[in-house]
């Protein structure tokens, strides 16, 4: 498609402009060129017309960037002044300072933009003037957009950056566009050019890797997008800021320019002058700088200022150890506090470079200059002085200076030289004796002196230590401050002038009041810098640092922009280990892992928002870090990264280490219990004993669990039972385990504690013989039986299927039993209790749940005629019925009758206060929950994960039928943990729960997700 729009300009008009002007800075002529280049094998020549803009800022020999500007298919034609109707030739007229040299050809009637053309068009202009081919920038409207696109895929590794409007291109070339920064706009109503040829390239660009492209669309408007896109500013500096390759310059922002004010024009011309470096520099200086000076500062000061300042770093032999923080702020800035702007760094580096010329360090170079610079220039202490803030010329003019003026002078000759250096000063001793100033020098850490207060070669050291040291973070008139031109939420106090706060300041009083013992052996120093949102700014927030068992080895809070940039809270902690990192401000928190080495370190931890999925991926990372440095018995509740959504990845991501750290948890904690086959519970004991059957599945054994008869009986009938228990039935796979009651009560097997050793039965058998929680079987015979009967229901979201034989049901109710098969063997004669009597009413009670429930109630019931309590066997057939069931967790409706034994979770729901008697009714149904039916609860909370439902989209809640709550429930990590530490079963893990709270007449109350 693209080559049938950009046809060849085969008959280029012959019209030109009778004698052009010559070009001339500040404004935009009309140019002709006769181009020569080759197409298609053949050598060409031809004719082009185009405007010409140069900067009024224009020298010969300066580089300056280059924009190519291609109108729309309404100016095309032979009249030259129709290319200045829309874009960049439209305002130049009144934008002399427009920071580009600005090429807009014109197209010739009914033909399209040609690309040889136009690359020979390029190539005349870079060999004509003084281009900086790293900034070559092309934007185009309608017509020209297609040419913009096209061009710049033709050329990829030409161009800085692309801006076409209301164009399209070939999607087929998005590869060659993914390196180019592109930002594009379009009219959401084009019926000319439809947004969509747009965002096809758009999105081809991105599905080949690109990630540079950008795209703005304006709702409700047509065809004349360009109306809106090459409006203002923002595209402009957008284009000034890119650089062929990674090279890009930061972007000022519009707000920071607009506060130049009719200096702007300055201020644009400082940021596109000179060499990369240069420009880099610029940006920093220029987006910290004053506003009056923004206001004020030509251009020429500013670029003498940064570029002598670059060249004292590169020939100073210290230069290259100073950071790119540091040099920024202490040895580029042309001023520290209010004082004159004075022209002063040329001068200031012909005076004292030679005093220097022995120096190897910063440290050396400022003694020196300090020893020598006073008597130099004149100028000593006096109380006499003309003002306070006098610049380094005012004081030479005066001969006389405070601390104030001698600290600026010894700065910026310090500066000048390449040495960093800093203005510092207290508003108040704390003996109330008044305010000082004095300076910092930087060598490999901030170092003090008093200016024309020479201590020899040594640094350190001065009258005012002593007094230094008395100093007071807690009342700001007595603090100790360094001016700043990094981002400050505090101001430098000058108190010769208390109403100006335009100096920005660091709170060093700390370094000055603190003594620094040395470090212990076996210790390192681990300092932290916290950072909030994209400013980059250091942030006040909480940090733990814990180590093993997740034992709280720190705790402190980060320093914020107040405080020096170095100046980072520290924490001594053993070397060569790992620890967990907590930190915290308000809602964002940060959990991360850190090796600690045997050296000072410093780390760095971003507090920028995260989006849903960067932050989920971020979470479980930081939660396998925890399980491994703090161990599997971390509770993972007390971390931050509980409580973060999940994607449905990192949850199932986080469901598998939180399993893992479980396993690794019974593996170790029940050995012993296991070796010896007793668990224990408080002052309760249950042997048990077991052995393997047949082959296991893919999933793993089933476990059967059988219980003996007897109760109420001295120990050694019991013992008797159990023994005989072990052999009266067998599964054809999996492990048959048969336990020994804890008590030798009638009810043996259905008193509270039963529940709590079957759950930690279940729990050690998935771990130690690999046994699929899906496939858990009870049965039991007379007293046994009585226990199935109870445990069966009560507990029935751990069975796949229950067996009651010969056994006496008390007072069990079997409505829980709506999900779990269950089946009951009886003897006809088994008349003691009632028993065979009360197996003809659960066989009618069982009947009826199921036949007014339509999908629950599974069972089977057999009685068999001729037998009394012992059945010879013949209830031996339970055992391949109940092997075809498999447990389901999730089920579509849960009814959970609770039993005077309760349990604070059934299946997918949980209760806080457990009720005895209390009973449930729920249903799901797609994204639907309805609460049937509530009896003698206050608040439920629902289970859930993403087999069940769409957990990406809303949940809606009903009871009795009424809708009481929608929302999307989160992913957590905290429930993911709390319902693994409750079943211990690695299929019984919910990734998200929502709290539902009832009143007495079964309305909702409130609703709480989690």
């Amino acid at each position: 498609m693209l080559a049938a729009l950009l046809i060849p300009m085969l008959t280029l008009s012959s019209v030109a402009p009778l004698d052009p002007p010559d070009p001339e800075a500040g404004k935009q002529v009309p140019q002709s060129k006769v181009l020569h280049f080759e197409k298609d094998g053949k050598q060409h020549q031809q004719t082009i017309h185009y405007q010409l803009f140069l900067p009024a800022f224009f020298e010969q020999g300066s580089p300056l960037p280059l924009m190519l500007f291609l109108h729309g298919a309404g100016e095309r034609g032979e009249n030259l002044e129709d290319v200045k109707q829309w874009g960049p030739p439209r305002f130049l007229s009144e934008r002399p300072d427009f920071p580009f040299i600005v090429v807009s050809p014109q197209c010739p009637k009914r033909q399209w933009w040609d690309l040889e053309v136009l690359t020979a068009l390029i190539d005349q202009i870079e060999q004509t003037y003084p281009i900086d081919s790293d900034r070559i920038v092309v934007t185009g409207l309608s017509m020209g957009g297609f040419g913009s696109w096209g061009l710049a895929a033709a050329q990829p590794d030409r161009f800085a950056a692309i801006a076409p409007v209301c164009g399209g291109g070939d999607p087929e070339t998005a590869e060659q566009l993914i390196r180019i920064p592109v930002w594009n706009f379009h009219g959401a109503a084009d019926q000319v050019i439809p947004e969509q040829r747009s965002l096809q390239m758009i999105a081809a660009i991105r599905a080949a890797g690109g990630e540079l492209v950008r795209h703005t669309s304006y709702p409700g408007v047509g065809h004349d997008s360009w109306r809106q896109a090459y409006r203002g500013d923002q595209l402009w500096n957008w284009l000034l800021a890119q650089r062929r390759g990674a090279s890009a310059d930061p972007m000022i922002s519009e707000q920071r320019l607009s506060l130049a004010g009719k200096n702007r024009s300055q201020i644009e011309r400082a940021l596109a002058s000179g060499p990369a470096k240069q420009r880099q520099a610029m940006y920093w200086l220029v987006q910290q700088m004053p506003v009056d000076d923004l206001k004020s500062l030509d251009c020429e000061y500013l670029t003498e200022n940064t570029r002598l300042a670059l060249e004292s770093r590169d020939q100073s032999p210290w230069g290259k150890q100073i950071p790119d923080e540091i040099f920024l702020d202490a040895v580029l800035p042309y001023a520290s506090i209010n004082e004159r702007r004075d022209r002063w760094r040329s001068d200031f580096r012909t005076r004292f470079l030679p005093l220097v010329a022995e120096s190897t360090s910063p440290s050396q170079a400022a003694a020196q200059l300090n020893q020598q610079i006073f008597k130099l220039i004149g100028v000593k202490y006096s109380t006499q002085r003309p003002k306070a803030d006098q610049s380094p010329y005012e004081s030479m003019e005066a001969g006389l200076a405070s601390c104030t003026g001698l600290s600026l002078i010894l700065i910026d000759a310090c500066r000048s030289v390449g040495v960093p250096a800093r203005f510092v000063g207290t508003p108040l001793w704390s003996d109330g004796s008044g305010n000082h100033s004095w300076v910092e020098i930087w060598d490999d850490g901030w170092h003090f002196t008093g200016a024309a207060e020479a201590t020899g070669d040594d640094l350190d050291q001065a009258w005012f230590s002593g007094r230094t040291s008395k100093a007071s973070r807690d009342d700001p008139q007595n603090g100790i401050y360094a001016v700043t031109w990094r981002s400050s939420p505090i101001s430098f106090p000058m108190v010769w002038a208390p109403d100006n706060s335009s100096i920005r300041a660091s709170d060093v009083t700390d370094r000055y009041t603190s003594t620094t013992d040395p470090l212990p052996a076996g210790k390192t120093a681990v300092r932290f810098r916290v950072t909030e949102g994209a400013s980059d700014q250091r942030c006040v927030a909480s940090i733990r640092v814990l180590g093993a068992a997740a034992k709280v080895l720190f705790e402190g809070e980060s320093r914020d922009e107040r405080f020096d940039a170095n100046d980072h809270v520290s924490a001594h902690l053993d070397s060569d280990q790992k620890v967990i990192v907590v930190v915290e401000k308000d809602s964002i928190r940060r959990v991360v892992s850190i090796e600690v080495k045997d050296e000072e370190q410093l780390v760095e931890i971003d507090l920028t928002s995260q989006d849903h999925k960067a932050s989920s991926s971020s979470t479980v990372q930081s939660l396998a870090a925890v399980l491994s440095i703090c161990g599997v018995e971390t509770d993972l509740d007390d971390f931050p990264i509980a409580q973060v959504p999940l994607t449905r990845e990192d949850a199932d991501v986080a469901a598998a280490l939180i399993w893992q750290a479980h396993s690794q948890k019974i593996a170790s904690r029940s050995a012993d219990e296991m070796k010896n086959r007793v668990l224990t519970i408080g002052q309760l004991k249950m042997p048990f004993w077991y052995e393997s059957v047949g082959t296991p599945t893919a999933t793993g054994r089933s476990l059967w669990i059988s219980l003996h008869g007897g109760g109420g009986a001295p120990a050694a009938v019991n013992d008797d039972q159990w023994h005989n228990q072990k052999r009266l039935y067998r599964p054809e796979e999996g492990i048959y385990l048969a336990p020994r009651a804890p008590t030798n009560t009638w009810n043996l097997w259905h008193q509270g504690h039963i529940d709590q050793f079957f759950d930690r039965l279940i729990e050690n058998l998935i771990v130690f013989e690999q046994v699929d929680p899906n496939r858990v079987y009870i049965l039991g015979y007379s007293a046994g039986g009585d226990g199935v009967y109870q445990i069966g229901p009560r507990m029935a979201d751990r069975w796949a299927a229950a067996a009651m034989m010969a056994g006496h049901p008390n007072d069990a109710r079997p409505e829980s039993l709506r999900n779990t098969a269950f089946t009951l063997h009886m003897g006809a004669k088994d008349d003691p209790y009632n028993r065979n009597g009360q197996a003809q009413i659960w066989q009618k009670k069982l009947a009826d749940l199921a036949q007014s429930d339509g999908a629950g109630y599974a069972h089977w019931v057999e009685i068999y005629p001729d037998k009394g309590h012992w059945m010879d066997r013949e209830d031996a057939a339970a055992i391949p019925w109940m092997a075809k069931r498999l447990r389901n967790l999730r089920p579509q409706k849960v009814v959970w009758q609770q039993d005077d034994v309760t349990h604070s979770r059934s299946y997918w729901l949980a209760v806080e206060n457990p009720v005895s008697r209390s009973r449930i009714d729920v249903e799901r149904n797609g994204q639907k929950i309805r609460i049937l039916h509530v009896k003698g609860v206050e608040q439920i909370w629902i289970r859930l994960d993403d087999s069940m439902v769409n957990l990406d989209q809303p949940i809606e809640f009903e009871v009795n039928g009424e809708l009481v709550h929608s929302a999307v429930i989160p992913r957590t990590i905290s429930t993911i943990s709390k319902t693994m530490e409750e079943r211990g079963d690695p299929i019984g893990m919910f990734s998200a729960e929502h709290q539902i709270v009832i009143s007495p007449d079964h309305k909702i109350k409130e609703s709480e997700s989690r």
